[in-house]
């Protein structure tokens, strides 16, 4: 369910409060009472209603629920001198005074939820597959540059996959262009750092 008052929409489904664009972070206790005291805002909530929602009845004392109380005044702006959302009654209890709007969840369809779970293992795994292209079109520069055992530890484990394909045959079946392939090698900042100490290499991509 999602409660709006004022500029407030606290949402039960997701146990969030926001304001506006902002998300408010709540303590779970705290959250437990603003949603009863919403919930239940025709009538009066007494302490003892109030600790058997939310503590289940087990023994609180009474600066725990005061602190508790004031915590919940303070996430929706209110506070015990103007009591604008939530009123103190004494010897009676609380009661939330807000004007209140009610508008139930509306569920994501199961198709999108699945479309949605599906794409990102998808992009993941072309975008895993494209950095270890760069891995080994960077590590065959370096190698064939001269870079020898200066070249980054990852070049090591991958003399094997650099041996068994070149960069042209990689580079087409990925679709990296060779723009598009400097372009992401200059962006690694190992990468750069090697280059800088090999001209060859800079040479290979163009770089200056």
């Amino acid at each position: 369910m999602l409660y709006s008052f004022e500029d407030f929409v606290l949402d039960t489904g997701q146990r969030e409060l926001h304001r506006g664009s902002l998300l408010i972070a709540v303590q779970p206790q705290v959250f437990d009472i603003l949603e009863y005291l919403v919930a239940n805002r025709h009538r009066v909530i007494s302490k003892d209603d109030l600790i058997e929602a939310v503590w289940g009845g087990r023994i609180v004392s009474e600066s725990a629920l005061t602190t508790r109380i004031n915590a919940a005044r303070t996430a929706v702006s209110d506070s015990g001198e103007r009591q604008r959302l939530i009123r103190t009654l004494p010897r009676k209890g609380f009661r939330f005074v807000g004007e209140v709007r009610e508008a139930p969840q509306v569920p994501v369809p199961a198709e999108e939820a699945a479309a949605s779970q599906s794409a990102a293992p998808s992009g993941n795994k072309a975008a895993a597959a494209e950095r270890r292209q760069l891995t080994v079109v960077s590590c065959e520069l370096l190698l064939r540059a001269g870079g020898g055992a200066r070249t980054p530890r990852i070049c090591a484990r991958s003399r094997a996959t650099i041996t068994a394909a070149s960069p042209i045959r990689r580079a087409g079946t990925t679709g990296l262009s060779p723009t598009r392939m400097a372009t992401s090698l200059r962006s690694s900042s190992a990468i750069r750092r090697r280059m800088r100490m090999m001209p060859s290499a800079r040479s290979v991509l163009g770089w200056s």
